[in-house]
């Protein structure tokens, strides 16, 4: 290369410094640039690995935290089919307080459903849905048909012919149960229920108030006062179990977990007992929580 001199300057060098001028980088500005780049990239992922390692350790300690609040409860199993289920069809935006029934439809999907985890079940009105006898025929289910009884002495009568009608048309109602905790509500006396051929009791610990620990034993206590009270009379269990959620009532409090524990307890028990029973319930009934709270 030709380096004419000028003032001691080469022509090399001025072209340098012209490059320096100009704002472009010489080669050993370009490798300083690339070192700083390099820091500031390793910084950047040295950043983005510790914030998710916070981010896992949080974790990990909300799991922790969670879990030692929510420990795991063991439970009997429970095999097998269910003995009956207590059914009444009031969908989600149905209710009898507002006269709103379901149609046959809903009533075909709940059969259907319930259908695949037991053989009977156990209503709680005769005129309000004749058809549900006939529907609950073609699923193979056996009804033990209410009779729903109050201070209406007209409806009351409108409910006995609904469900003797019933009971002729229909070979899968195995029997009829009249009224529905109408001692408890003092519609009926005990006197006039002595001449009845089976007695149904409702087992309900958690509106007694009972802890759920306590719950299954203090049934059963109560399943035998009555059958004490009332010998040579069949009892069956109308109702019995336990809310999956809802308000706290006194020491009792609902939960799925409690639920859950409840049911095995008692089905684990029943298993040989070849108890008459109905569990609580088989549908939600949503618009009880205009007389019975939230639960």
């Amino acid at each position: 290369m030709k380096s004419n001199m000028y003032a001691g300057i080469t022509t090399s060098d001025l072209a340098i410094s012209q490059g320096q001028a100009n704002g472009r980088p010489w080669s050993g500005q370009r490798a300083s640039n690339s070192r700083l780049w390099l820091s500031r990239s390793g910084r950047a992922v040295f950043g983005l690995i510790v914030a998710v390692l916070i981010a896992l350790l949080v974790s990990a300690g909300n799991m922790g935290l969670w879990q030692a609040s929510n420990p795991t409860t063991a439970a009997p199993d429970a095999e097998g089919p269910i003995a009956g289920l207590a059914y009444n069809a009031f969908g989600r935006w149905d209710s009898p307080l507002t006269q709103s029934y379901p149609s046959d439809d809903s009533l075909h999907r709940d059969m259907a459903m319930l259908a695949g985890h037991t053989s009977r079940l156990r209503t709680y009105s005769a005129s309000e849905m004749p058809n549900l006898p006939g529907i609950a025929a073609t699923y193979g289910l056996k009804i033990t048909q209410g009779v729903w009884i109050d201070l209406r002495e007209d409806n009351n009568q409108k409910e006995i012919a609904a469900a003797i009608k019933a009971a002729k048309e229909h070979r899968n109602i195995e029997r009829i149960m009249v009224g529905n905790e109408t001692i408890l509500s003092g519609y009926i006396s005990v006197e006039r229920m002595i001449g009845v051929d089976f007695i149904a009791v409702h087992l309900l610990p958690y509106w007694e108030g009972v802890p759920e620990t306590m719950a299954v034993e203090y049934a059963m206590t109560r399943f035998e006062q009555v059958k004490q009270r009332f010998p040579g009379k069949h009892v069956v269990i109308g109702e019995i179990g336990w809310p999956s959620q809802g308000d706290r009532f006194d020491t009792a409090t609902p939960g799925r977990e409690r639920q859950a524990i409840f049911l095995r307890d008692f089905l684990s028990r029943s298993k040989n007992q070849n108890w008459d029973y109905f569990l609580m319930e088989g549908i939600d009934q949503p618009w009880k929580r205009a007389t019975e709270g939230r639960v």
